[in-house]
């Protein structure tokens, strides 16, 4: 990962999953576009395949994937600060290494699956998911 180091990753990814869970949380969601051959892209996708499991580990990422057609990926974030999630997301190597780049999106639920509780704004609506 060149300069930055997968501990760097590590701690602020434990700073912001901490923060989330004494702060109102947001939720982000990370589109990543593909701006290289997906030649290069699967080159350095085992590391950056490491640096998603380390935000799974610390709490950020809570869903991620490619986009279909291949031209890049979708991740879903909770953080406190938006800050945060782009110190996290500029450490990911398909981005420090120009392969891709990246828009962050933050939005507020007003309403989610019961199984997204520990995520949601709190005083949110859980959808009723027994009724359908």
């Amino acid at each position: 990962m060149g300069p930055l180091s997968f501990h760097a990753v590590l701690r602020t990814a434990r700073m912001l999953g901490r923060s989330y869970i004494n702060d109102i949380p947001a939720m982000f969601v990370i589109v990543l576009t593909y701006e290289a051959p997906l030649v290069e892209i699967d080159r350095l996708m085992p590391e950056h395949m490491r640096f998603v499991e380390k935000c799974y580990d610390a709490g950020v990422f809570i869903a991620s994937g490619r986009q279909v057609p291949r031209t890049g990926g979708v991740i879903l974030a909770v953080g406190s600060k938006r800050k945060d999630v782009e110190d996290v997301i500029a450490l990911d190597p398909f981005v420090t290494n120009g392969l891709a780049s990246h828009e962050i999106i933050e939005f507020r639920t007003s309403q989610h699956h019961p199984l997204m509780k520990p995520f949601a704004d709190p005083g949110t609506r859980a959808m009723d998911t027994a009724a359908s």
